[in-house]
C-alpha cells in the first residue's frame, strides 16, 4: 500500500487544472498516466539567453559586442550561462572569458574519454569560476565537500560538518565560504538553510 500511495498522489495531483509540475529522475517513474516525458531541455533562444545572462550579470549590457559570440559558444546551456554570468568580474570582460573558456573547453576535450556535451559546458563553466576573485580557499573546500554529499550540508555550512575536526574553522569563515558559492551560483539558496549542488554541478565538481 506504501509503494502505491506516491502514484495515488501524483495521479490526483495530475488532474489538477492548470497545474504544470516538472519531476526530474534519474530512474523510470511508474504510475504516472497521463504524464508528458521529457528527455532534454532545448537550448534557450538567444534572446532569452541573452536576458538571463543580463539579469545576472547586471553590469553587462545587453549590447555589449563580446556578448553574443559567448551565447553562441555557450548553446543556449542555462547552467551554463548561469555560471559565467556569476563570474563576471570587474577584472574580466567577456571576450578574454570567453577565450578562457574555449581554453578550458579544449583542454577538457583532450582528456581519455571525452564527449562534447553539456557537462562540458559546466566543466569549462566551473573551471572559470574556481579563478574568481571571490574564490577563497575554504569556498573550494566547502565545493569539493559537497561534491561527495548528494544530500548535500544542513543548515550550519562547514562549521556545523566538520567544527569538532577543525577548531580554527570559525562561523564567520564558515558563512563567507557559505557566500561565496552563493554569489558564483554555485550554490543556491534554500529556505531550510541546508546546502545542496544540483546534479549536473556535483558531477563535474
Amino acid at each position: 500500500a506504501d509503494q502505491l500511495e506516491p502514484a495515488r498522489i501524483l495521479g490526483l495531483i495530475a488532474n489538477v487544472p492548470g497545474l504544470s509540475i516538472v519531476v526530474t529522475s534519474r530512474e523510470s517513474l511508474v504510475g504516472l498516466a497521463g504524464w508528458e516525458k521529457v528527455d532534454d531541455l532545448p537550448p534557450l533562444p538567444v534572446d532569452e539567453a541573452r536576458a538571463l545572462f543580463c539579469s545576472i550579470a547586471t553590469a553587462i549590457r545587453p549590447d555589449d559586442p563580446g556578448l553574443e559570440p559567448l551565447l553562441i559558444a555557450m548553446d543556449g546551456h542555462a547552467l551554463s550561462l548561469t555560471i559565467l554570468a556569476s563570474r563576471v568580474d570587474s577584472d574580466l570582460s567577456l571576450m578574454p572569458m570567453l577565450e578562457r573558456w574555449r581554453r578550458e573547453r579544449a583542454r577538457l576535450l583532450t582528456l581519455p574519454g571525452a564527449v562534447e556535451d553539456r557537462l562540458t559546458s559546466v566543466r569549462a563553466s566551473l573551471r572559470l569560476s574556481l579563478t574568481s576573485t571571490h574564490m577563497t580557499g575554504l569556498a573550494k573546500r566547502l565545493l569539493a565537500i559537497l561534491g561527495f554529499l548528494p544530500s548535500g550540508l544542513p543548515a550550519g555550512g562547514l562549521k556545523a560538518f566538520l567544527g569538532r575536526e577543525d577548531l580554527r574553522l570559525s562561523r564567520d569563515k564558515s558563512d563567507t565560504a557559505n557566500e561565496v558559492l552563493r554569489r558564483l551560483r554555485l550554490v543556491m539558496p534554500r529556505l531550510d538553510g541546508s546546502l545542496r549542488l544540483i546534479n549536473p554541478l556535483r558531477e563535474c565538481v
